[in-house]
């Protein structure tokens, strides 16, 4: 489960877009939620300030840390099936980065701003 904020926070996914809703069976657990979004097929990337990203390609069975250049990222989003994007931790000694991946979250590109 995700704790944050003196909350247990559960996660659901649907496999048939919002119809039903199953809680997942391994949750990553980790800093407060940010945000939780999905790609193709059974990708999930969990987002959370003071604890990096997460990511399954496995509809939430296994999870495997985002960290790009060792660089904890917090807000994530899809902007399509493949295409992510994410914004360094504000915690993190890194200040003002983003990064990308064009491949479901498999690779991963990390800028930084001057």
């Amino acid at each position: 489960m995700v704790s944050g904020s003196g909350e247990t926070k559960r996660l659901y996914a649907s496999p048939d877009s919002g119809a039903t809703w199953n809680a997942l069976k391994s949750p990553p657990d980790l800093g407060y939620l940010q945000t939780i979004t999905g790609g193709a097929g059974e990708d999930i990337i969990v987002g959370t300030s003071r604890g990096g990203a997460q990511l399954s390609h496995d509809g939430g069975q296994t999870w495997a840390a985002v960290r790009p250049q060792n660089v904890d990222l917090s807000f994530v989003g899809y902007i399509d099936a493949f295409h992510v994007v994410a914004i360094a931790d504000r915690a993190d000694s890194v200040i003002g980065a983003f990064a990308t991946s064009y491949d479901g979250g498999r690779n991963w590109t990390l800028t930084g701003f001057p």
